[in-house]
């Protein structure tokens, strides 16, 4: 695999990867991957599996690199791919991980990555580590993650005698800035259990001296990293947080100090990104008049963007949800396996909560959202909670370890791509919208859900 720059164009070429699974556990094998940085959508391509257990696939690859999972019946696994990657497979489906060899142009960097899944595990298992460290201190919190840093930096150089220096600088990279996302995220997550199991608890001082030790490192070459990308969404926030900027009185003059810092301190396709990720994300969250007004600045600065159409897309739903317009219908399936059709709710006052097992923030709103439906009980309300969860088990053992109430529907397609995600223009859980009687948005900006007081004024409002 040759690196190259993320300072250079990147020329789009096909990805070509076959190969024989010996003892089939299913008919096919698929690859998935992100295809769209802001939208977080992710591809999927599948290959039948024939009956000598052979398949063939190619699809087109554009950025200078792109993590691909590859399932195939139960069993994960994982490549980094680059435009023109080829390889092929040889593997025994009765016991994956251990059998999993490649060969061809790039299987360096292929059986580097088999090994990392079967000694240490998938990428994404990295950061899930660090939710049973939030509770530390701060000290035995950064040496936590440190170690788990040094482990994954003592395998790269046992097993990656063949890599290109560039890739395993890359592969650094990778484990560093979600090290810092870890750092970054510290005092939230570390409050957030504290308060768990100790609801008087509140932050000291010295937790947030962790996002101090975070350094401004910004590199267009790694704006392909999920984890880069991450780092950049979490830092000027935590950054003038952790060094005394109160964000509660005027949550909007936060983002603009924020906006100043990116655009004086990154670099040009870093800064590109992220200006756009924060329009795009911020229209969950602040009034769209702040967005329209952000929105001519960034066409100003970057007016052939690649981010111009997606960030069009969702000014579209924007306006649409302010002005009131009637909330799009659909049907999901419930909990019990039955379908549930918003548009059979008219009449009574919809709260729908877009959330996920796994999602730490959306966990935390509980209580709130508790409050809320407590205080409407017997009321022309219904609490209706739509998953992003893709494993059934998980969506409804969460249900029943927190006790929820209320209507639970599961979105189709799960994570960031179910229909429903798409359909209301969320970008990220936790969301929340309210529906009045006659199945229109709430016309205007609603506020945050810790606010109870201020939606207990909104939905009396609308119920008279």
């Amino acid at each position: 695999m040759e690196f190259q720059s993320g300072s250079k164009v990147v020329v789009s070429k096909d990805v070509r990867i076959s190969g024989i699974i010996l003892n089939p556990k299913s008919s096919s094998i698929s690859f998935s991957y992100i295809s769209d940085r802001l939208k977080y959508e992710t591809k999927e391509v599948s290959a039948n599996i024939d009956k000598e257990g052979k398949f063939n696939v190619s699809f087109p690859a554009s950025a200078i690199l792109t993590l691909v999972t590859i399932v195939h019946g139960n069993q994960k696994t994982e490549l980094i791919i680059e435009p023109g990657f080829s390889v092929t497979i040889m593997v025994d489906a009765t016991n994956f991980d251990k059998t999993l060899k490649y060969s061809g142009k790039d299987s360096a960097v292929a059986n580097f990555m088999a090994s990392h899944v079967l000694l240490i595990g998938v990428n994404s298992d990295f950061p899930k580590a660090f939710n049973g460290l939030y509770v530390k201190n701060p000290e035995e919190y950064i040496a936590s993650l440190k170690e788990l840093q040094n482990k994954e930096m003592d395998f790269l150089e046992q097993h990656g005698r063949y890599l290109s220096k560039p890739f395993k600088e890359y592969w650094k990279a990778n484990f560093k800035y979600l090290v810092y996302c870890g750092m970054l995220k510290y005092v939230h997550f570390h409050e957030m259990y504290a308060k768990i199991s100790n609801p008087d608890s509140s932050t000291v001082l010295r937790e947030y001296e962790v996002p101090k030790h975070v350094p401004a490192e910004f590199n267009d070459d790694y704006l392909d990293q999920l984890g880069y990308r991450n780092y950049l969404n979490l830092y000027y926030r935590w950054h003038l947080i952790s060094n005394g900027y109160n964000p509660s009185p005027d949550k909007l003059k936060l983002e603009d100090s924020i906006k100043n810092l990116a655009n004086a301190n990154m670099p040009l396709m870093t800064k590109e990104y992220y200006l756009a990720y924060k329009l795009f994300s911020g229209m969950d969250i602040f009034p769209l008049e702040h967005s329209l007004k952000d929105y001519a600045e960034y066409k100003n600065s970057f007016s052939s963007s690649e981010y111009i159409s997606a960030i069009d897309g969702k000014i579209g739903i924007r306006i649409h949800q302010s002005m009131g317009q009637d909330a799009p219908d659909f049907t999901l399936k419930s909990i019990d396996d039955k379908d549930v059709r918003l548009s059979e709710l008219k009449g009574k006052m919809v709260f729908i909560d877009f959330w996920a097992s796994w999602c730490a923030p959306c966990i935390a709103e509980i209580p709130f959202i508790k409050s809320l439906e407590e205080h409407y009980r017997n009321r022309d309300i219904v609490f209706v909670s739509i998953s992003s969860d893709a494993d059934n088990k998980k969506w409804k053992d969460a249900i029943s370890k927190y006790k929820l109430d209320g209507v639970h529907l599961k979105d189709e397609g799960g994570s960031m791509d179910g229909k429903v995600v798409k359909l209301y223009g969320v970008t990220g859980i936790p969301a929340h919208f309210l529906i009045d009687k006659s199945g229109k948005y709430f016309k205007g900006d609603l506020p945050a859900i810790s606010e109870t007081n201020q939606w207990i004024s909104v939905i009396d409002q609308l119920l008279k």
